[in-house]
Protein backbone atom coordinates (compact mmCIF):
# COMPACT_ATOMS: atom_id res chain seq x y z
CA UNK A 1 0.00 0.00 0.00
CA UNK A 2 2.85 2.40 0.70
CA UNK A 3 3.98 2.17 -2.94
CA UNK A 4 0.44 2.96 -4.11
CA UNK A 5 0.37 6.02 -1.86
CA UNK A 6 3.80 7.14 -3.05
CA UNK A 7 4.69 9.58 -5.81
CA UNK A 8 6.31 7.10 -8.21
CA UNK A 9 4.60 7.29 -11.60
CA UNK A 10 6.05 4.16 -13.20
CA UNK A 11 3.51 2.33 -15.34
CA UNK A 12 3.22 -0.64 -12.99
CA UNK A 13 2.24 1.52 -10.02
CA UNK A 14 0.11 3.95 -12.02
CA UNK A 15 -1.99 1.11 -13.43
CA UNK A 16 -2.23 -0.53 -10.00
CA UNK A 17 -3.57 2.76 -8.59
CA UNK A 18 -6.08 3.04 -11.43
CA UNK A 19 -7.33 -0.50 -10.83
CA UNK A 20 -7.48 0.15 -7.09
CA UNK A 21 -9.61 3.27 -7.52
CA UNK A 22 -11.97 1.51 -9.91
CA UNK A 23 -12.40 -1.41 -7.50
CA UNK A 24 -12.92 0.97 -4.57
CA UNK A 25 -15.55 2.87 -6.58
CA UNK A 26 -17.40 -0.40 -7.25
CA UNK A 27 -17.20 -1.66 -3.66
CA UNK A 28 -18.02 1.76 -2.15
CA UNK A 29 -20.38 3.42 -4.65
CA UNK A 30 -21.20 6.23 -2.23
CA UNK A 31 -17.62 7.46 -1.98
CA UNK A 32 -16.85 10.82 -3.52
CA UNK A 33 -13.90 11.37 -5.83
CA UNK A 34 -12.20 13.20 -2.98
CA UNK A 35 -12.63 10.16 -0.71
CA UNK A 36 -11.33 7.80 -3.40
CA UNK A 37 -8.29 10.00 -3.95
CA UNK A 38 -7.71 10.34 -0.23
CA UNK A 39 -7.56 6.56 0.12
CA UNK A 40 -4.24 6.65 -1.75
CA UNK A 41 -3.18 10.18 -0.83
CA UNK A 42 -4.00 11.65 -4.23
CA UNK A 43 -6.16 14.46 -5.58
CA UNK A 44 -9.68 13.90 -6.93
CA UNK A 45 -8.58 15.03 -10.39
CA UNK A 46 -6.11 12.15 -10.50
CA UNK A 47 -8.98 9.77 -9.78
CA UNK A 48 -11.04 11.31 -12.59
CA UNK A 49 -8.16 10.76 -15.01
CA UNK A 50 -7.65 7.18 -13.79
CA UNK A 51 -11.30 6.19 -14.12
CA UNK A 52 -11.55 7.72 -17.59
CA UNK A 53 -8.40 5.93 -18.67
CA UNK A 54 -9.76 2.63 -17.39
CA UNK A 55 -12.93 3.13 -19.41
CA UNK A 56 -10.83 3.53 -22.54
CA UNK A 57 -8.52 0.53 -22.08
CA UNK A 58 -10.27 -2.82 -22.24
CA UNK A 59 -7.24 -4.83 -21.07
CA UNK A 60 -6.84 -2.74 -17.96
CA UNK A 61 -10.59 -2.86 -17.31
CA UNK A 62 -10.51 -6.67 -17.60
CA UNK A 63 -7.78 -6.82 -14.97
CA UNK A 64 -9.80 -4.51 -12.74
CA UNK A 65 -12.85 -6.75 -13.10
CA UNK A 66 -10.69 -9.74 -12.15
CA UNK A 67 -9.52 -7.96 -9.01
CA UNK A 68 -13.10 -7.02 -8.15
CA UNK A 69 -14.17 -10.68 -8.44
CA UNK A 70 -11.38 -11.64 -6.04
CA UNK A 71 -12.34 -8.89 -3.58
CA UNK A 72 -15.98 -10.01 -3.69
CA UNK A 73 -14.98 -13.66 -3.27
CA UNK A 74 -16.50 -14.79 -6.57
Amino acid sequence: VSELRGSDRCRRLAEARQVCWWVLSQVNPGWTLKELGGALGKDHTTVIYALRKLDGESGLKDRARGVLRIVRGE
